[in-house]
């Protein structure tokens, strides 16, 4: 029996591609006209494909999500994983889309990831998280490329060969590979692995790069895929290895047989995981699985940096992707929904929310499209060296910041749906919101990227010096006189750009004591850097397309444009400054204001000032 009464008209999603204003104006500024005039009518399909195509695959998985048969009915181990043919539906369709292809065959040169960027950005949503296994398969088929162009231990014939596949818009040869690096003893601490690789022959003539892995991967998810690239301790003919990351080679793994068996792996179980149900993630058992180095011995953890180079970015499209979700639903049920005698959308304070978080949007996301810019320039070796300096420094903190905000945006769009937000079968929000957490854990938490930016500025001093040239230019663009309404906007970029560099440089030159004490500092300040940083380019980037809407005499866009820098530099940029840190240093009190904080966070007893909560 139906109920009679109102019933609230639920929000619909139109075409991905040209209902999204910022990602069309962002494509127009950064790829030549005719290479968009080319892409562009492909982009409008793809708009639609994603809402009725990939959207039904997606319901399909969710309705039928991965389970773990470890034996069949006579008691032998089988290790299965049924799941959804919508999987492999998603699948077939990433293949003929060229989802990854795109990038690899560089039919539009090095606006090609910008292509592929676009596509992936309206496909993560309803992608059912296969967005995941095409990553590292983009990771694998960049890391072979690498290898290949080194010329020097390069990529085994079986890795070229497995390079065509991954790459291949063939449904019936398209490939997807894992990386397996998580281990229990750590995650991104990998120097604690304890894999071990023992070489097939000792034989002279014995195949020199054949190995048999021997070990526990933790975390590996993409257990459907038909290849994985690994980390592994190779023994010598006496079972000893090198301890410690040095001792680390990178291997390349076939996980099935000729007979679609699993080569010597076993799956011990599935992960229980508060999101991404849809993607199994598993504990696998290596017991003598066939392994190729890919290579030099030793050198795995430089060498799987090509990889995770790549899902870093993938991380930052998804939740990029993810956020522009949550504000489209949002966007859309604010003109169905009434309260209080009219449409949300004519609240004012309904329509302040909405326009923080189209603010936060538009500032990811020229963050995320300029990194694939630098991406494709650096495949298609067209970018300058201070290009590549500004790609190295901001890898980490694209994804870092961008992963941060959109777990805040999300959450903040449920809200604008009230108690419907928060109901599973209103909207798929709170999917999205469990799925879209673990970018913040995936490829680096929010810690470790920290960690990998302060690495970055002590190995690569120059990778400061071009990201302050960067910011410099912009901010002494011409153009910018004839905005006085942004004056306000250029002076906090510019105050925020003398905190970074001053802070570095008393961090790395002029610290007032021992370098343990400043490597300790440095650590200890290291987020709000990363955020301060992020936060910095970002008002940068936009304040980059208000100058170009000036120049191609787009006046309406122009001005909603310089508000778009006003709004973000007061919400985003004005409270991660860096001030307190800096005087900390230059007036000698970091090593109190350092034990106050430890006392806090650890909770530490004033009087016998041992920490609580230690568990024993």
């Amino acid at each position: 029996m139906e109920v009679a009464g109102f019933l609230q008209a639920p929000p619909r999603l139109g075409n991905q591609y040209l209902e999204d204003s910022t990602l069309q104006r962002i494509l127009r500024r950064l790829v030549p006209a005719e290479i968009l005039k080319d892409i562009e009518p492909d982009l409008v399909a793809f708009g639609w494909k994603v809402i009725e195509e990939c959207r039904e695959y997606s319901k399909d998985v969710l309705a039928s999500q991965p389970t773990l048969r470890q034996y069949d009915g006579w008691g032998r181990r089988v290790d299965e994983i049924p799941i959804g043919q919508g999987w492999f539906h998603l699948k077939d369709f990433s293949a003929r889309e060229g989802l990854i292809s795109i990038p690899f065959e560089r039919q539009q040169g090095e606006y090609s990831r910008l292509y592929q960027f676009a596509k992936l950005h309206m496909f993560g949503p309803y992608s059912a998280v296969f967005s995941c296994p095409l990553a590292m398969t983009d990771g694998a088929a960049r890391l072979i490329e690498v290898i290949d162009a080194t010329r020097q231990n390069g990529a085994s014939d079986e890795a070229a060969e497995c390079y065509e596949h991954l790459i291949s818009r063939n449904p019936a040869q398209f490939w997807t590979s894992g990386q397996w690096m998580t281990e229990r003893p750590g995650g991104s601490d990998v120097g604690n692995t304890e894999t071990r690789a023992t070489r097939v022959g000792l034989a002279p003539d014995a195949p020199p790069k054949q190995y048999l892995l021997h070990g526990y991967k933790y975390f590996t998810s993409a257990t459907h895929s038909e290849v994985a690239f690994g980390l592994a301790r190779v023994e010598d003919e006496h079972g000893k290895a090198i301890p410690g990351s040095a001792g680390l080679s990178l291997f390349y793994i076939q996980l099935r047989d000729s007979k679609k068996k699993l080569n010597n792996i076993k799956i011990h179980r599935l992960k229980k995981k508060l999101g991404t149900e849809t993607l199994p993630t598993a504990e696998l058992e290596l017991i003598g699985t066939p392994a190729i180095m890919i290579g030099a011995p030793g050198k795995g953890v430089s060498t799987i940096s090509a990889l995770f180079n790549v899902t870093r970015l993938w991380s930052a499209v998804g939740s990029l992707s993810a956020m522009r979700k949550g504000i489209a639903v949002a966007r859309d049920y604010a003109h169905r929904r009434k309260a209080f005698g009219k449409l949300i959308r004519d609240h004012p304070l309904h329509r302040h929310t909405l326009a923080d978080l189209e603010v936060l949007y538009r500032g990811t996301a020229q963050l995320t499209f300029f990194l694939a810019l630098l991406q494709g320039r650096a495949e298609c070796k067209k970018s300058s060296k201070e290009e590549d300096e500004i790609l190295r420094l901001l890898t980490p903190l694209g994804k870092l910041y961008i992963s941060k905000r959109s777990v805040e945006a999300i959450l903040e769009c449920m809200e604008c749906l009230g108690g419907a937000g928060y109901m599973e079968d209103a909207t798929d929000l709170p999917v999205t919101l469990r799925g879209q957490i673990v970018n913040n854990i995936w490829e680096g938490t929010t810690n470790i990227l920290s960690l990998d930016l302060l690495r970055v500025l002590v190995r690569h001093p120059a990778a400061l010096q071009a990201f302050t040239h960067y910011i410099q230019r912009v901010l002494s663009h011409h153009s910018l006189a004839s905005y006085p309404s942004l004056k306000p906007s250029v002076a906090m970029v510019n105050d925020s750009l003398a905190q970074i560099t001053r802070t570095i440089s008393l961090l790395l030159k002029e610290f007032p004591g021992s370098p343990q004490e400043a490597f300790e500092v440095a650590e200890w300040i290291a987020r709000q850097l990363a955020y301060c940083m992020s936060a910095t380019i970002i008002a940068t980037l936009l304040i980059e397309q208000t100058l170009w809407a000036d120049e191609t005499s787009n006046k309406q866009e122009d001005i909603t444009d310089a508000a778009t820098v006003a709004i973000w530099c007061d919400r985003y940029l004005a409270p991660v400054h860096l001030r307190t840190a800096i005087a900390s240093i230059e007036d000698k009190t970091f090593t109190q204001a350092m034990e106050a904080g430890r006392r806090i966070g650890l909770d530490v007893d004033p009087i016998s000032g041992q920490a609580r909560g230690a568990g024993d």
